[in-house]
């Protein structure tokens, strides 16, 4: 992406962000701020528990054959992966080569990268599932008007199919096809043209994912079992919030609050550091489920506070970190 648009996507972001403020009323935010930010030290460890449960099932997609990533490094290394994502201005994919390279000095290259590669798979279809069982609860808290109820009907079965395909497909490999589909879309296509001429290595990372998926099915299903379960404690941070805010206990409206923004924000990654687009997407959501949209900009800024926080933890950690030697350096 060109400076330019980067610059305008970022001014893009700084619009709408302004727009919340003003809307929400600058001093009525900053009051509401005041008297919620107690509820931060609970949900920064809430996500200390969500990336355990990331680690674990990162872990578990680990082959078979290869040396175990010990607890202790693996949670450092997942924990800075997504610390880099966040600190990534565009898309937030930063963090897995860091995790790959980290994680090959222990198992191996195409083992790591494999494996990582399996975790984002896994990693979204958890996320859609999510998005999925939202959409229940979105049917009852939100306007019965035709347009919503045929919007949400829409997602369900747009999102359904993507997980069909990603959970039909993912046992026979899909860098490799990635790659080439990702080739042939216009605009787009010559971010792939770096990764042809090597089609041999991505063959191999191809063949250590689905290894494991195929081999090893079991470890495939805890892994997601366990992935459900952290998006599922990432959920709750929401019903915390709702709660500091003096909105009750909803964890049905977390739920929706909760899937929805994420699914809508990671629509506009492009936009530097979601800036504006988090901001929006939440004031929209609290308003659409009937709550007053200016709680919407104060969560927005308490998840904010508690991403920093991760995020200076992560890069912390991955600082800290002292890479061992691969057992198999060919593998």
């Amino acid at each position: 992406m060109s400076r330019r648009n980067r610059v305008a996507l970022l001014a893009i972001g700084f619009a709408l962000a302004a727009f919340v403020i003003w809307h929400s009323g600058p001093a009525a935010l900053w009051a509401g701020i005041r008297a919620t930010w107690w509820v931060v030290p609970i949900i920064v460890p809430l996500w200390g528990l969500v990336y355990l449960g990331n680690t674990l099932a990162w872990r578990l997609l680990v082959p078979a054959d290869a040396p175990p990533i010990p607890l202790d490094q693996a949670y450092a290394i997942s924990v800075g992966g997504f610390a880099l994502n966040y600190a990534t201005p565009l898309v937030s994919f930063g963090g897995e080569p860091v995790k790959a390279a980290l994680a090959s000095s222990i198992i191996g290259g195409s083992r790591a990268a494999g494996s990582v590669i399996a975790f984002r798979l896994l990693h979204t279809v958890s996320h859609l599932l999510v998005n999925l069982l939202a959409i229940v609860p979105a049917f009852v808290l939100f306007p019965a008007t035709p347009a919503i109820r045929i919007g949400l009907t829409v997602l369900a079965v747009i999102v359904g199919l993507i997980v069909w395909f990603l959970l039909g497909r993912h046992r026979d490999g899909l860098l490799v096809d990635l790659v080439a589909l990702v080739g042939r879309i216009p605009l787009i296509g010559r971010l792939s043209r770096p990764l042809l001429p090597t089609a041999a290595r991505l063959e191999e990372i191809d063949r250590h994912f689905t290894d494991t998926c195929r081999e090893r099915p079991g470890a495939f299903r805890k892994a997601l079992a366990v992935e459900m379960v952290a998006r599922a404690l990432s959920m709750a941070e929401f019903i915390f919030i709702l709660w500091a805010q003096g909105g009750g206990f909803r964890p049905f409206a977390a739920l929706a609050i909760g899937a929805f923004s994420s699914l809508f924000v990671n629509v506009a990654a492009f936009v530097p550091y979601e800036l504006g687009t988090r901001e929006v997407v939440l004031y929209g959501m609290f308003t659409i489920v009937g709550l007053d949209p200016a709680m919407g900009a104060q969560a927005a800024i308490l998840t904010r506070a508690r991403e920093l926080i991760w995020m200076t933890i992560g890069l912390a950690l991955l600082g800290a970190i002292k890479p061992g030697k691969a057992e198999t350096p060919t593998g």
